[in-house]
């Protein structure tokens, strides 16, 4: 809004300082509200990245878990046939 528009139309200076200055308020509230919603929305990109990381994170610990059971198992299979072995070979069969 510019104040020659204003004087233009016959407004008087009085009237338009009032204009422009209700104006202004309305600018700068406007853009108030413009940084805040920008900060939501990083906020929720944030929110959404630390909520994947949490699933990935939580995924590689079950990965990780599983593993583990296998290892034990293969490790344990392993040692029957080593046993087993050992006891053919001991008891001469």
């Amino acid at each position: 809004m510019k104040r020659e528009t204003l004087k233009g139309l016959g407004i008087s200076r009085e009237n338009i300082d009032i204009i422009m200055h209700e104006h202004g308020q309305t600018i700068e509230r406007l853009k108030r509200k413009m940084d805040n919603s920008e900060e939501s929305e990083n906020k929720a990109d944030v929110l959404t990245s630390v909520t994947q990381m949490r699933s990935l994170a939580y995924d590689m610990l079950l990965d990780t878990k599983k593993m583990r059971t296998r290892l034990a198992i293969a490790f344990i299979a392993s040692n029957a046939v080593w046993a087993a072995v050992v006891v053919y070979v001991l008891l001469g069969a």
